[in-house]
């Protein structure tokens, strides 16, 4: 909880795997070489490691992928 008083909005974080997706998403749209693909394995392992479900990862990395991709940044 960001907040402790009980009567405002309170925002939930996001668990620190999640955010983690996020970045890989960043890495994915910024370069597609082999190098690069090699980090976001690297990436994608630890987070197996930590017990991260694979069809959660790739779901979280996914619509991260597509909101990245959706941004006013990436659009021609």
């Amino acid at each position: 909880m960001q907040s402790p008083d009980m009567t405002s909005n309170i925002e939930i974080a996001k668990p620190d795997w999640e955010t983690y997706c996020g970045k890989i998403a960043d890495l994915i749209v910024q370069e597609q070489s082999p190098k690069r693909l090699l980090d976001i394995r690297g990436k994608i392992y630890e987070l197996l490691s930590h017990c991260i479900p694979p069809t959660i990862i790739l779901k979280v990395c996914l619509l991260a992928s597509f909101n990245n991709m959706m941004s006013d940044r990436y659009i021609t």
